[in-house]
């Protein structure tokens, strides 16, 4: 009967996910039926609300407005019951400003929400001053946190707080790592479950390592990445890596290749595209670590068939080859290393 209604109580969140415009938030003015569903019963209400924490993510909060995503789409409700729970139940923060927490009229949605200590998931999108103190005071249970590079620096210096159930961190590149991870060895006690290290928006040479510094509890690093043009692959970061990380045991590392960052990738050149997939497998055959590296890759490029099969020939030496010569995926594994590399051409032909 559980699994019926939470079947049920997502079908019409879909219906009502359906309604209002396309593009922007959508403004709803009231949700009658989930109303009513949610208080005829503890079954449905407690699905609704594991919902909630699992999917609403809550992006601004002022005393009397409130702004969510829900599957990535802005949402603005005019209930005030509704507003209530979602604030009460939700786990996901995405926050440009604090400014809700620090003032001293804090009331309405705002106050609700500062008063919240079960958020589990924090994103803060801006690079000026933050009260961090303030901040993980008013969040004690943070599982994952998501901000710049800068600003971990600043909230490890800044706070005293204890972090005892953060087991996550993405930090998003601004040419400050070195500072990061300085902070993150010198502050690790308020951490003592911190495992995972995300980074974002950063090429792999960017990613750098202060020398005599390490930090025994992290086990996984994950590296999102846009390769850029004419680049070549260098995984020497890995090595500074396992110095500042002995206990790691796994880096996954998921970059794309578009022919927009690359002005070469154009040219209908199969010996030049021939190249750079050859220095590509010489960089990933090289690799050998005491822990596991996935690579996940994308390509786009611009060639004609002839090219695109010289190239998909070449990549069916390096492992199972899946997909045509127009678009194809190949999977290389090894001891301790994974690679799939997925090539697409944008030339129609």
């Amino acid at each position: 009967m559980a699994v019926l209604k939470d079947h049920l109580l997502r079908e019409v969140i879909t219906d009502v996910y359906a309604q209002g415009p396309k593009v922007g938030t959508r403004i709803i003015t009231g949700l009658p039926i989930i109303e009513r569903f949610i208080l005829s019963g503890k079954v449905p209400f407690r699905v609704f609300c594991q919902i909630i924490m699992d999917e609403v993510t809550i992006t601004f909060i002022s005393p009397g407005i409130v702004r969510m995503t829900y599957r990535d789409d802005q949402w603005m409700l005019r209930s005030v019951f509704l507003n209530i729970l979602f604030i009460n139940w939700a786990r996901k923060l995405k926050m440009e400003a604090f400014e809700w927490m620090y003032g001293s009229l804090r009331s309405g949605y705002s106050r609700i929400l500062a008063e919240n200590s079960d958020v589990t998931e924090l994103s803060v999108d801006n690079n000026r001053f933050n009260d961090w103190a303030t901040i993980l005071k008013a969040f004690p249970n943070l599982v994952f946190l998501r901000t710049s590079a800068r600003n971990f620096s600043s909230m490890l210096f800044c706070s005293s707080a204890l972090l005892v159930f953060l087991k996550g961190i993405s930090l998003k590149n601004d040419q400050s790592f070195v500072d990061a991870h300085e902070a993150l060895a010198k502050h690790q006690s308020k951490f003592p479950r911190l495992e995972t290290v995300q980074y974002t928006d950063a090429s792999l040479g960017q990613i750098r390592f202060p020398k005599n510094a390490s930090v025994l509890s992290i086990k996984h690093l994950i590296i999102e990445t846009d390769v850029k043009c004419c680049t070549p692959w260098n995984f020497s970061f890995l090595k500074a890596a396992e110095n500042m990380f002995p206990s790691l045991k796994s880096v996954e590392i998921v970059a794309t290749k578009t022919i927009f960052s690359c002005p070469y990738s154009l040219h209908d050149d199969d010996d030049s595209k021939l190249k750079s997939f050859e220095e590509f497998y010489r960089a990933f055959d090289a690799l050998n670590f005491g822990f596991d590296v996935e690579i996940y890759y994308e390509e786009s490029i611009f060639a004609r068939e002839p090219v695109l099969n010289k190239l998909r020939q070449f990549c069916a030496t390096k492992g199972k080859i899946y997909g045509d010569s127009q678009k194809f995926t190949v999977v290389t594994t090894a001891p301790r290393k994974r690679l799939t590399f997925s090539v697409e051409s944008e030339f129609k032909f």
